[in-house]
Formats: structure tokens, sequence, C-alpha cells
């Protein structure tokens, strides 16, 4: 265990993601903001609970930031002390005059892990994360580990074009209360957890069907 961690409920690790990772971020989001344009945006959806404001374009287990969710496991045991299951990644992309919302996260984000892969100026000043009352600046490579289920977390107006986040989050393997959120609920890493939902709609719906078909005959 990692009494600092536990104690303060943040810990600044630098230098944690090998810096030749970042020619790779930087064509992989860059393609997929300006060309493919594959990221989700909340904006219109009233019934979105989004905590950044005006809402960002943003991905759930994106490929690529999955893949660093699960290398990047072994790392965050020996960081925390822990053995660590996987729960899910997120990527942001933050733009202009976006602010994330001060809150607490939800109960599959027992640790978790924030870092900056992308930024469109280059020598750009590192954008501030404030961790309970703990200003914290990132460069890449950078990561904080933080408990944000316990700590309340947030940011100020972006000032910069273009900036991309990597959220990933874990929970304690050991802790039978956290048990159910392994993988966030999915079979494994890699799923869309609401395409999942939409394809067992579909197959709901198909069964519903043959029961009526039966029952009729």
């Amino acid at each position: 265990m990692n009494h600092l961690l536990e104690e303060s409920k943040y810990m600044v690790v630098r230098n944690a993601i090998p810096a030749e990772m970042f020619d790779i971020f930087k064509y992989y989001f860059t393609f997929n903001f300006f060309i493919n344009e594959s990221y989700n945006i909340n904006a219109g959806n009233l019934m979105s609970n989004d905590v950044v404001l005006p809402f960002s374009k943003s991905k759930y287990a994106d490929p690529l930031v999955e893949s660093l969710l699960i290398t990047m496991t072994e790392k965050m045991n020996e960081y925390t002390g822990k053995e660590l299951i996987p729960t899910y990644s997120f990527c942001r992309y933050y733009e202009n005059g976006q602010y994330l919302v001060k809150h607490k996260d939800r109960p599959s984000c027992q640790y978790s892990v924030t870092a900056p892969l992308f930024t469109m100026e280059e020598n750009e000043e590192p954008w501030t994360i404030f961790i309970g009352d703990n200003p914290i600046q990132l460069n890449n490579g950078d990561i904080v580990i933080y408990k944000g289920q316990e700590v309340e977390h947030w940011r100020e107006p972006y000032n910069g074009e273009l900036h991309v986040q990597a959220h990933l989050h874990y929970v304690d393997s050991k802790d039978p209360e956290y048990e159910k959120f392994f993988y966030d609920g999915r079979y494994s890493c890699g799923y869309d957890k609401d395409k999942l939902k939409r394809e067992y709609s579909k197959l709901d719906m198909i069964r519903f069907k043959e029961i009526m078909e039966e029952e009729s005959c």
C-alpha cells in the first residue's frame, strides 16, 4: 500500500509515459479529430451529466487509450502498492474556453490517472488540474494518480486551442466491494459499453418477437 497516496488522495509521477509515444499520439489524435471526426459530443443532449462545459468531444474505450490503460496496469500496481484491475478508459478533446466542473467520480474510478497526450501548440503551458485544493501541472509523459471517488477535482477554463487528455481508471482486485466494477461491467477491456447496450437491446427485441410468435402458434 502506498500510504502517501492513501492519505493525500493523489500522487504525481513524472515521465511515466515513454517520450517515444508522443509522436504516435500526435498523429493519431489529429487524424481522429480533424479527419475521421470519430469522437462523440453531448451538445444538445439535455439528459447529459457531462462534467465538462461547454460540452467537449470525448470517447469511451478509444482503442489507443484503452491499450494505454492495459499497458499501464503493471506500473499502476507498483505505484499504488495494490493489485489493480482496469475498469475503463476515457479520452477527451478540450477546446478553448472549456472547463472541468468540480466533481467526484463513480465507483469504477477508485484509482484514476489523468495524463496529457497532445496539444496543438507544442510548447504550450501545462493546464492546471486541481485535486482537493492542490494545483497540479503535468507535462507530456507525466501522470497524476488520484482517488477520484473520494476527492473533488476540477479545471479552470482552458486558454489554448486543443488539448487531449487520457483518463485511465482501475479498482482494487482484492476489495470485494469493487468486484462488480471490474472492466466497468464489460466482458473485458476493448468493448464500447454503449454499443454493448444497443446490441443487448437488439437481442432482447429479437427474443421478444420469437416468444410472441411461439405464443401465437
